[in-house]
């Protein structure tokens, strides 16, 4: 993504943008946001942000609103896109199969902002098309269940 955004230059807005979208799987089209759909608005937030070629994105909640389908969608398209780019990515997210999904560990607090009940790494493997009906998945979002419940947090 860095690579094309470069070739197009800094200058050129639009074409710069559009190679952000194209990243993020939205297809071409009007993008006023009267005419966008939710899911549509939040890849045109995260294209935005990519436009800066950040280190570091920290992310609240990006997909809460969406239906499941366009958020796992976007969940997936968040992975290729920290895949291809290296970026460290933070996600404060209240679903704990997305954060199990996404997560190469999950940091669990207890209650509203409370404090940090436990750290813990997440590894089942490469995510793939079947993860989310995968049994060592569904065993991580268990354990991971089972330490926010022990922090008080669920």
């Amino acid at each position: 993504l860095e690579a094309k955004i470069e070739a197009a230059g800094a200058w050129d807005l639009q074409r710069t943008g559009e190679i952000a979208m194209d990243a993020l799987r939205t297809p071409p089209g009007d993008w006023s946001v009267e005419n966008l759909s939710g899911g549509e608005v939040r890849r045109v937030a995260m294209a935005r942000r990519l436009l800066a070629k950040p280190d570091l994105l920290l992310l609240d909640e990006p997909f809460g609103a969406l239906d499941e389908v366009t958020r796992e969608q976007l969940d997936d398209e968040l992975l290729r896109l920290w895949d291809e780019d290296g970026m460290t990515v933070v996600i404060v997210t209240h679903s704990l199969r997305e954060a199990v999904y996404l997560a190469q560990r999950v940091v669990v607090m207890a209650g509203s902002a409370g404090p940090l009940v436990a750290d813990t790494p997440i590894d089942f493997g490469t995510r793939t098309s079947s993860t989310r009906t995968d049994h060592a998945f569904n065993d991580e979002v268990q354990r991971v269940q089972r330490l926010l419940r022990a922090g008080g947090g669920g």
